[in-house]
């Protein structure tokens, strides 16, 4: 079966979100499960910008938030950084 040949890469434990700023006012939400990229895309400014073709599942999203409120953010609806 093609793309299934290490089977440890889809076993693994689940990842933490994860946010960083990207430019000045903009910052960057990393998630790794669906239920959260759709709190995520729930708001009203953010964008997908990026999301994996194979592998394990991942969303990247951009906001137009500094880094503080995006941290904030995430740690208040989606848990600790």
């Amino acid at each position: 079966m093609i793309g299934m040949s290490n089977k440890k890469e889809f076993d693994q434990k689940p990842v933490t979100p994860s946010a960083w700023k990207s430019s000045p006012g903009e910052s960057k939400i990393q998630v790794h499960d669906p239920q959260a990229a759709r709190k995520v895309a729930r708001i009203a400014s953010a964008k997908l910008s990026g999301a994996s073709v194979s592998g394990p599942y991942l969303r990247l999203f951009t906001v137009p938030w500094p880094i503080s409120r995006t941290r904030h953010w995430v740690k208040r609806n989606l848990g600790n950084l």
